[in-house]
């Protein structure tokens, strides 16, 4: 049994835990929530309580201790920490203001993934992987709400030019319509970011290709194999060098591993060079995995 406020008590496991927050953070915003509305004030989760519900993927940013609700500034609700939730005066567009995924109001993907990406302290990579996720998540929320598109669905979603232009766009007027600061950190990290990056280790790696100055290279392409079949590689610089990803999920099973073999025999026999490299390559030396890959794309020259 845990205190929420004056005569007020809920049992900690009586509320599900979400990655990053606890049952009684996720209680606490509930009851704060639930006592606002009593007082006819609307407000909505946001910042990283919101992007962590959306399970949108941050890099080196902290769980919220005390998680953030906006009130409108007209409801003159005092600024500062009330029942272990952080009150901030912000008037947000309705139509940004959804129920989420535990059932309470909550900025959409896309603005909690801009609220967070303003943060100063965030690198370029971290920046960049708030972004692609809550661009991705926007995507699905769009158009199945609730529901996770099956990865296929969205990798085609992305694909199309057209929707990634939309949504990119979308998420420009957001950030220069809303009133976070350092919206334009945000701005510039959104001229590099593309949807179709799907993890954050290909976000990660997307930002170490632009730092080191590599030719920005099409992401999740599909390429032909010389037995005919169509790959969807990582990473296609150029025409003929392809850069993979190996994040610690990839390969749980002897199957799984063995078919990525044949997938890269099948590519490299049709003359693509395969350049590869793991999440602590990428993150503590860089400058290695991007000198094999201008290595290859001279080779592939």
């Amino acid at each position: 049994m845990v205190r929420l406020r004056r005569g007020v008590f809920r049992l900690e496991e009586a509320t599900r835990a979400v990655d990053g927050l606890t049952p009684l953070i996720l209680a606490r915003i509930a009851d704060r929530v639930a006592a606002l509305q009593e007082r006819e004030v609307p407000a909505a989760i946001g910042a990283v309580a919101a992007v962590k519900m959306w399970e949108i993927p941050t890099w080196r940013v902290a769980d919220p201790a005390i998680p953030t609700l906006f009130v409108p500034r007209s409801s003159l609700v005092r600024r500062g920490v009330q029942g272990g939730v952080r009150i901030i005066p912000r008037d947000l567009d309705p139509g940004r203001v959804v129920v989420g995924p535990c059932g309470l109001p909550m900025t959409d993907p896309l603005l909690s993934a801009v609220h967070v990406g303003a943060h100063s302290d965030l690198t370029l990579a971290g920046r960049l992987i708030v972004l692609h996720g809550g661009l991705r998540r926007q995507l699905e929320w769009e158009r199945g709400g609730l529901e996770r598109l099956d990865g296929r669905v969205l990798a085609d979603l992305t694909a199309d030019p057209t929707c990634r232009h939309s949504v990119l766009e979308d998420a420009r007027r957001l950030t220069e319509a809303s009133q976070v600061r350092g919206k334009r950190r945000v701005v510039e990290a959104l001229a590099l970011a593309d949807p179709r990056i799907e993890t954050a280790l290909e976000s990660l790696s997307w930002a170490q290709f632009l730092l080191a100055g590599l030719p920005r290279p099409t992401p999740q392409a599909r390429v032909r194999g010389a037995s005919g079949v169509l790959w969807r590689v990582d990473f296609l610089f150029g025409e003929r060098v392809i850069g993979e990803c190996d994040g610690a999920v990839k390969y749980l099973a002897g199957q799984s591993l063995w078919e990525e073999k044949r997938r890269q025999s099948d590519l490299e026999a049709a003359g693509y060079i395969v350049v590869r490299w793991t999440w602590e390559e990428i993150m503590h030396r860089p400058h290695v995995v991007m000198a094999r890959i201008a290595l290859a794309m001279t080779r592939a020259a």
